[in-house]
C-alpha cells in the first residue's frame, strides 16, 4: 500500500483548509490533500518511511513535500539524507525546498553540498533554501559556487545560477556587503542581480551607478532600476524620473516607469514622456540599421542599434531593436538585408507620422 493509498482511507478534508497550497507538480495535489486528511504524526511517520524505502520516485517526491508541509524539524535529517543520495533529481530538489521551509541550520551542510549537484534545478533550489535559512556560514560558499557555475555556464540552463542569486538576495544586508566586492569581476552580472533583490541600503549607491551607466547592458541596468525601487526609503526617486524622461532604450523606459509606480511618484506627463522615449529609440535604431550589413556579428549589430538581442524560442535565432521594430539575427550573424529594409521602412514611416501628429 502506497503513501497516497493510506491517506485516502482517512477522514475527509475540512472545508476550512485552503486548497491553494498544492504545487503545480504531478501528484502534489494528492499529497497536500493527504496532509489535511490525517493527523500530523501519522503523516510524518509514513512519509519518513516512504522517503527512505519506496522504489517509486513519485512516492518519494510526495513524501519529501509532505515532510516540509508538516513543519516538523525532526524530519530534517531524513530530508538531508535524501538530498544527498536519492537517485531522482526531482526528489532531491523537493527535499531542498522542504529544508528551506523548515529553516533549520543543521541542514546547511547538506544544502551547501547540493550546490555541487549535477542537476541545475537541484542547485537552484538548494541556493534558494539557503537564502531562507540565512546562515552566515552559507554566504561565501554560495558565492564561490556561483563563480564556478558562471565560469562553466554553457548558455543552456541557468536555473542553478538564478537560484543562488535569489538565495543571496534573500540574505539582505549580510549578502550585500560581500556582493559589492564582486562587482566588476567575473560574476558582475550575477552580483547585480543578487544585489537588486537584497533591499539593502548598502546596495543603493552601486545600483544607481549601474542604472545610470550607458556602457552597461540595458537589461542589467533595468535590473538595477527595479532593485532600487525595492529599497525602503530610497532617495533615488528624482534620478529615476529623469532616467524615465531621457532614456532611449525601451527596456530602461519600462523599468524606470515601473520603479516610479512602485515608489508612488506622480509624473503628470508620463504618457508624453513615453512617446518621446519611443521616438528617441526609433531614431537611434534607424541610424544603426542603416549601417548594419548582412553577415555582421550579433555583438556589432547590437552596438549599432543600441539595444541588446534576445533569444526567440531557440538559442540560434535572436532579435534586436525597439518595440515593433526588430532585426532578426541567426547563428550570431545578421540574417538578410530584407529584414533590415522592412524595418527601416517601418521606422521611417513611424517617424514621419509622429512628426505630422506632433
Amino acid at each position: 500500500m502506497g503513501l497516497i493509498d493510506l491517506f485516502k482511507k482517512k477522514k475527509k478534508p475540512s472545508a476550512a483548509t485552503p486548497a491553494a497550497q498544492a504545487e503545480e507538480l504531478p501528484g502534489a495535489e494528492e499529497t497536500f490533500a493527504a496532509t489535511r486528511e490525517i493527523d500530523g504524526d501519522d503523516a510524518r511517520s509514513k512519509a519518513l518511511l516512504t522517503l527512505s524505502d519506496s522504489v517509486k520516485w513519485k512516492e518519494r517526491r510526495d513524501a519529501a513535500r509532505l515532510l516540509g508541509d508538516c513543519r516538523d524539524k525532526d524530519s530534517v535529517s531524513a530530508l538531508c539524507q535524501a538530498l544527498k543520495k536519492d537517485e531522482s533529481w526531482v526528489v532531491r530538489f523537493i527535499c531542498a525546498d522542504s529544508l528551506g521551509v523548515l529553516k533549520d541550520e543543521s541542514s546547511v551542510p547538506a544544502l551547501l553540498s547540493a550546490l555541487g549537484d549535477k542537476n541545475s534545478s537541484v542547485v537552484g533550489h538548494a541556493g534558494t533554501a539557503l537564502g531562507k535559512i540565512n546562515s552566515p556560514q552559507s554566504l561565501e560558499p554560495m558565492i564561490y559556487s556561483l563563480e564556478k557555475l558562471v565560469l562553466a555556464f554553457d548558455g543552456e540552463d541557468s536555473t542553478g545560477i538564478s537560484g543562488i542569486c535569489d538565495g543571496l538576495g534573500a540574505m539582505g544586508d549580510m549578502a550585500a556587503l560581500s556582493l559589492l566586492k564582486r562587482l566588476r569581476t567575473s560574476i558582475h552580472k550575477e552580483a547585480v542581480l543578487a544585489l537588486s533583490k537584497t533591499r539593502s541600503r548598502h546596495a543603493e549607491k552601486p545600483l544607481l551607478e549601474i542604472a545610470l551607466n550607458d556602457s552597461e547592458d540595458p537589461q542589467l541596468r533595468a535590473t538595477a532600476i527595479l532593485g532600487l525601487a525595492d529599497i525602503p526609503n530610497t532617495s533615488c526617486g528624482t534620478k529615476l524620473v529623469k532616467l524615465f524622461s531621457e532614456a532611449v532604450d525601451e527596456t530602461l523606459v519600462k523599468a524606470a516607469g515601473r520603479a516610479i509606480e512602485k515608489l508612488n511618484i506622480k509624473v503628470d506627463n508620463a504618457a508624453e514622456l513615453k512617446d518621446k522615449a519611443k521616438r528617441r529609440a526609433a531614431e537611434r535604431l534607424l541610424y544603426g540599421l542603416r549601417s548594419v550589413q548582412t553577415g555582421m556579428t550579433q555583438d556589432d549589430a547590437d552596438k549599432l542599434v543600441g539595444a541588446p538581442s534576445f533569444a526567440m524560442g531557440s538559442n540560434n535565432v535572436h532579435k534586436t531593436g525597439f518595440g515593433d521594430f526588430q532585426l532578426v539575427i541567426v547563428n550570431g550573424k545578421v540574417a538578410t538585408t530584407l529584414y533590415m529594409d522592412c524595418v527601416i521602412r517601418a521606422i521611417e514611416e513611424y517617424l514621419q507620422k509622429e512628426q505630422v501628429i506632433s
